[in-house]
Formats: structure tokens, sequence, C-alpha cells
């Protein structure tokens, strides 16, 4: 089967420039995910973000994640977070919004991270860090957990391309939306 994408959208883009960009990778493949980053935007600066994109994100049915902010999840309608930060703050997040939401684990640099993390109760564990690129070392976790365990296993690789994407065999290929532009 292959991967689906896992779209990241950078926390440097307007509000007007979303729309615009996330139609533009729509116009080239499905995607399944969409993580909008927080980077340091202000709460109300992320909900105006959230909101601007959430009914492009429900009319082409693309879960919608929210970066490390599980308090805004049920409050704007998203269909769950991505939670980087420590095993605690996932834990909160699962008891939260769990069965009904979609909780994730990211920044997995370790097989001790993504066992602890894996067991814990999220619905995927995100293979490097999603705010930069990855390596080797990122790449080999991936696949060993993709060959080993249930829990979906989404890697973020920033050299990979639209046209080789299904080399990771990981349920989901996080690409940066910066891959997708005009040409």
């Amino acid at each position: 089967m292959p991967a689906q994408i896992f779209l990241i959208i950078s926390a440097d883009l307007t509000i007007d420039e979303l729309g615009r960009r996330i139609e533009q990778a729509y116009s080239k493949t499905q995607i399944s995910v969409i993580l909008l980053l927080r980077g340091d935007i202000k709460t109300i600066e992320y909900e105006k973000r959230i909101k601007a994109i959430l009914p492009i994100t429900q009319k082409r049915q693309s879960a919608l994640l929210l970066d490390n902010s599980p308090e805004l999840v049920k409050k704007l309608g998203a269909d769950g977070v991505h939670i980087s930060s420590d095993i605690k703050k996932l834990r909160d997040a699962i008891k939260t919004l769990k069965p009904e939401l979609i909780v994730g684990a990211g920044n997995i640099l370790s097989k001790d991270d993504a066992m602890t993390k894996g067991e814990s109760g999220a619905d995927y564990v995100f293979f490097g860090d999603d705010r930069k690129s990855t390596d080797t070392k990122t790449h080999e976790l991936a696949l060993w957990w993709a060959d080993t365990f249930e829990v979906p296993a989404v890697y973020f690789d920033t050299k990979n391309s639209l046209t080789d994407f299904n080399s990771a065999n990981c349920e989901f290929i996080a690409l940066p939306i910066s891959g997708f532009h005009d040409e």
C-alpha cells in the first residue's frame, strides 16, 4: 500500500498565503493529514490560521492536526493534535481527546522514545523533527517501526519528492508545504 501524504505547514506562512498554498498542494496530490505548525505565534493568531484552513481541509476530507495545542482541538473543530513534547503532555492529550480525535506523537529520535510514545496509545509516531529534515538514522528508525509495530509510522524527509515518496515504506510520508509551489 502506498504511503499517504502528511503535509506540514510552517508557522511562517501568512493567513493570506495559507489557502493558496494548500490548494496548490491539493492540485498535485491527495493529502490525508495536514499539520499546522504553531512556532512562536500567539494563540489568537494561531486560531485565525486554523479557522482559515479548516473549511479547506474539511472539504477535501483531510485531517487537520494542531501543533501541541490540545486545548484548541475541540474548541475550533480540528481533527486532532500532534504532540512533539514530553510523554506527560502526550498522555494528557490522549486522556482528553481519544478515542474521538487523533493524538499523534512527534519528534521521535530513538527506539526508546518510539516505544514509550507508541505504547502510550498514540495514533501514530512521527519519526524525525517536524521542523527540519531528518537523517539516515531517523529513516532507519522509521523503517524498523513500520516493519515491527501496528501503530502507523510517519517519516519526515524534506529531500523526498512526490515521485519517490513511497520509498520510505511507512504508512505516512511527511512533506513540507514548501515542496508544493507553482512551477
